[in-house]
């Protein structure tokens, strides 16, 4: 997601919400993209 943002960034594109389906919290995705509004469906908790 961080790669395709930057992206749309570098194309001078806006970007409006980051969507996903399934968030992996573990992951710590949602930091990588700070200051985007974020949306996920399902939160999935590691072990």
């Amino acid at each position: 997601m961080n790669a395709a943002r930057n992206l749309v960034k570098k194309l001078e594109g806006e970007i409006v919400e980051c969507a996903f389906v399934v968030e992996l919290p573990d992951l710590k995705g949602r930091e990588k993209i700070k200051g985007e509004n974020i949306f996920s469906i399902v939160k999935f908790e590691g072990e």
